[in-house]
């Protein structure tokens, strides 16, 4: 089956690709497509044509609230949600208490910095806390290793 993964990159960042997408791609087989955080990139990414394929979405920092709106309208199975730090306006502050991975989601990860600042659970998604600056979450070993298991 083939495998899409949606990605929403946070403000004034490429982190991603290059930290996440890139080292995958040398072990799986997928088409990734990337998109800014504001809603009108989330609008164009429901324009992608994903009909048969499996679907894995990523978000990081104001990108995962755009990843979190994202499979909030999508009516058909999202295989997998990885949010990495997610962060929402004002100021880059966490407003996650009316957010929550929607049924279409089978599996959810949030994995969210312990320092400088403090990162925030998402409802319904395995909060992952880890060792490592905002910048540097979508970096982490244990990123990696969650979407690679689940690619394989």
């Amino acid at each position: 089956m083939k495998t899409h993964i949606i990605y929403f990159d946070g403000l004034w960042s490429n982190y991603i690709h290059p930290s996440l997408l890139a080292p995958l791609s040398k072990k799986h087989s997928f088409e990734s497509i990337g998109f800014s955080w504001q809603s009108s990139e989330v609008r164009r990414a429901h324009e992608v044509d994903i009909k048969g394929a499996r679907l894995f979405v990523v978000g990081h920092s104001f990108g995962g609230k755009a990843a979190l709106q994202f499979c909030q309208q999508r009516e058909h199975e999202v295989a997998g949600l990885v949010l990495l730090d997610p962060r929402d306006f004002p100021f880059g502050f966490p407003v996650f208490t009316s957010f929550n991975v929607p049924k279409s989601v089978k599996e959810a990860v949030n994995f969210y910095q312990t320092f400088p600042l403090r990162g925030y659970q998402v409802g319904g998604a395995d909060n992952v806390r880890v060792a490592a600056g905002h910048t540097a979450v979508p970096s982490r070993p244990e990123v990696f290793d969650w979407l690679n298991a689940r690619l394989g």
